[in-house]
């Protein structure tokens, strides 16, 4: 991972270190467990910027939001607090769509925990969610404001 999502999203460390461990241990399928909790706290810091009103914010409900903002509300109609950022929540949309789609559908969410639907997730398609969600991550810890 890029050192700017560790300086920037402390309490993500131990989840980064665990998924490459867990990679590098062929234990695949906890290791895109740790990867989506990566996340998680990148999304959370996003919801603040996007002003997301959901009092536990979801990624689910912080990509409504980016979502809305970005394609669905004007300029003039954006909270105050969001309009300097708009370009930021337009850019991270995709990045945020493209994990959404090809990766953490994939994964079930029951009482807040990450549980992947497959058995067992391969090297390949776990190296493919670890690359994504580098991306992703250093996107929003070097961008978000």
């Amino acid at each position: 991972f890029d050192p700017a999502v560790a300086t920037r999203f402390p309490q993500a460390i131990d989840d980064i270190d665990e998924a490459s461990m867990c990679f590098a241990t062929g234990r695949y399928s906890a290791c895109v467990f740790h990867l989506m909790r990566v996340l998680e706290v990148g999304v959370r810091e996003l919801a603040k910027v996007v002003d997301c009103e959901d009092v536990k914010p979801s990624w689910g409900s912080v990509l409504q939001t980016v979502e809305r903002y970005a394609l669905r509300t004007k300029y003039a109609d954006l909270p105050a607090a969001v309009q300097p950022h708009i370009e930021f929540v337009r850019q991270v949309l995709p990045r945020m769509q493209s994990v959404q789609i090809a990766w953490r559908n994939k994964i079930s969410h029951v009482e807040q925990r990450l549980i992947p639907n497959e058995a067992s997730i391969t090297e390949q398609v776990a190296g493919e969610i670890f690359a994504a969600t580098q991306g992703l991550a250093r996107y929003i810890a070097v961008e978000l404001p």
